[in-house]
């Protein structure tokens, strides 16, 4: 793979990477040379363990605290990225919501945190990204 070349100085934001697939890519990337901005929305524990690891085979990297369904809190994720590079290059939307439900007692507010997660989470992440790195 051809990043580790081109990722002198870049940074990345990867969302959902306090564990599992996110967590595997925030490793990678910092192995690559990123420095990576590591986002958690509930649990800061796992997020910080994988920031230590990155560290502890020689990445850089932050916790940021945001619930990508929520303007404000993707606003502020990018802006505190910024104590990493001028510039974040690059952004991963990985953090996924699935819930098993029945219906339809559970049916719209378990479906209302599916979509916000994972459709207006992931919007938001382009929008910011967009208009951070522009």
């Amino acid at each position: 793979m051809a990043i580790k070349e081109n990722s002198i100085k870049k940074s990345a934001i990867v969302t959902g990477a306090s564990g599992g697939i996110g967590g595997s890519i925030a490793k990678r990337l910092a192995k690559d040379g990123f420095s990576v901005v590591v986002n958690y929305a509930g649990r800061p524990a796992p997020a910080q363990a994988v920031v230590a690891d990155l560290k502890a085979a020689g990445g850089q990297g932050i916790v940021v605290q945001a619930d990508v369904a929520i303007a404000a809190d993707v606003e502020r994720l990018f802006k505190e990225s910024m104590t990493l590079s001028a510039d974040p290059m690059w952004w991963f939307t990985v953090r996924a919501s699935c819930r098993s439900f029945r219906l339809p007692a559970e049916t719209w507010p378990a479906f209302d945190k599916v979509i916000a997660t994972n459709l207006r989470g992931t919007f938001l992440v382009i929008r910011a990204g967009g208009t951070t790195c522009s």
